[in-house]
């Protein structure tokens, strides 16, 4: 279920290894599992346009020319509230 495999997909492969059931019976077992499962939730953060701003961080890059050049990387970005034209949004 993982692989996102149909149920008859799965019920051809286990039947080559010699389950005898019927289809139906892996039909509805993986109706279940996928009912079950748990989908990822996005959590949504509110923050003050223009006030807030996200930060990020990398130690110890290297480039690599003639000699190898080490550095560190410091991002500062304001946030700006934008606009997603998007059916799921």
């Amino acid at each position: 279920m993982e692989l996102n495999c149909s149920a008859m997909a799965i019920f051809k492969f286990i039947e080559k290894k010699g389950f005898t059931g019927k289809y139906t019976i892996v039909r509805e077992y993986c109706t279940k599992l996928r009912k079950a499962k748990i989908h990822k939730t996005t959590i949504r953060v509110e923050y003050t346009p223009k006030l807030s701003a996200q930060v990020d961080w990398k130690e110890e890059m290297v480039l690599y020319s003639r000699d190898p050049y080490r550095f560190n990387i410091f991002l500062y970005v304001f946030l700006f509230k934008i606009k997603v034209s998007h059916p799921d949004f």
